[in-house]
């Protein structure tokens, strides 16, 4: 126990106060930190093995231990980061949705309505053109955010909703998309149809980046059809 002289008194000693005890037990800037430098890097460890046990095997026939054996961690490690093997499949995925979404966000708000979404998606398609069986595994898993990492894919699909809406809102107002129907109801039409669409290209091979935008881009123009504003006669 530390001991404080009472200056005050000469030769007294005091009990150290309650803000004073608990001062020794306080980290530094520095070593929360690398805490949590630690814990990020221990978090893309494991997504990375994830992923390649995943790949290399399937949803079905991965197991925990694997991938914990691989990022060479305990097995419990794992559920501190993930609910169960699902959540784990979402973190394994996490970096390449999050890099999407910043692509997404970054596409110039110019051009036709539909050509911009074809911008905004063609990372998703790029992605999944990349690793298709992860790709099979994500688009077959990912029905529900329910989980630690899942949670984080819900809050990018709302994200990918959001700037769709955005753009329908601006191809409103300059008189390319009419104002009867609400926006919001545009941005979940454009998500349901990429979703509908990028499930049929994986199912193909997902070996054509420009075939599955292709695909995209004739379902999304007659889905959106019936919205697109007449030119003046």
């Amino acid at each position: 126990m530390y001991r404080f002289i009472d200056m005050a008194v000469p030769g007294k000693v005091s009990k150290p106060s309650v803000s004073q005890r608990a001062a020794p037990k306080l980290l530094s800037e520095e070593a929360v930190g690398k805490r949590d430098g630690n814990k990020q890097k221990k978090l893309a460890k494991i997504a990375k093995a994830a992923k390649q046990v995943f790949t290399k095997k399937g949803f079905e026939d991965a197991t925990m231990q694997e991938i914990a054996k691989l990022a060479g961690v305990a097995t419990g490690t794992l559920f501190l980061y993930a609910d169960n093997k699902r959540d784990i499949a979402f973190l394994a995925s996490a970096e390449d949705f999050a890099s999407a979404i910043r692509s997404f966000s970054e596409t110039p708000v110019d051009g036709a309505f539909v050509d911009q979404m074809i911008a905004c998606y063609r990372p998703y398609f790029i992605m999944h053109n990349a690793n298709p069986e992860m790709a099979k595994i994500i688009l077959s898993e990912f029905l529900f955010f329910v989980g630690k990492q899942a949670r984080r894919h819900g809050e990018g699909a709302i994200a990918m909703k959001t700037e769709a809406i955005r753009r329908a809102v601006h191809a409103q107002r300059i008189g390319e998309l009419i104002g009867t129907v609400p926006a919001p109801e545009i941005g979940d039409l454009v998500y349901y149809i990429f979703q509908g669409v990028i499930r049929r290209w994986v199912q193909t091979g997902a070996v054509d980046v420009e075939e599955g935008l292709g695909m995209f881009h004739r379902s999304l123009s007659l889905g959106l059809a019936g919205m697109m504003a007449k030119p003046a006669q």
